[in-house]
């Protein structure tokens, strides 16, 4: 997760898109560099809310919004270049490339990992911020 854009930054987006994607399981697999870097869970359990929510930056939300316009097959990359530098854009477009596009793989072969389905009782425990 080495790079130019802020690794937490880079950890919003990949929930996100697994938030998009319902995938339980990667929404739980949190990243130790961005716990490290301070990430609060609340953040995450705001993504939702990502658009109103104070504690998201202008950066933030332009990150977030293209990914989830990525996910909707809508590729606009006119927001990012007004608010990222070149290398920052093209390690964001690879990042949500690379996320989205392999959830789209996996779903529309029928290739669901085990990886990616918790059981019922563990769902809850291991999403972000569940302190069970």
């Amino acid at each position: 997760y080495e790079g130019e854009v802020n690794h937490c930054l880079k950890e919003l987006v990949r929930i996100r898109l697994a938030q998009l994607h319902d995938c339980l399981y990667c929404q739980g697999v949190g990243s130790n560099p961005a716990k490290e870097l301070g990430l609060p869970d609340a953040k995450v359990r705001s993504l939702d809310n990502y658009e109103t929510d104070d504690r998201f930056s202008k950066r933030e939300r332009v990150a977030l919004r293209f990914a989830e316009d990525f996910y909707h097959d809508r590729h606009d990359f006119n927001s990012l270049r007004e608010t990222f530098s070149d290398p920052e854009v093209v390690e964001l477009a690879w990042l949500v490339a690379l996320q989205d596009g392999s959830k789209k793989i996996v779903s529309k072969l029928n290739l669901e990992s085990e990886r990616c389905e918790l059981p019922a009782d563990e769902q809850a425990a291991t999403l972000p911020g569940n302190d069970k």
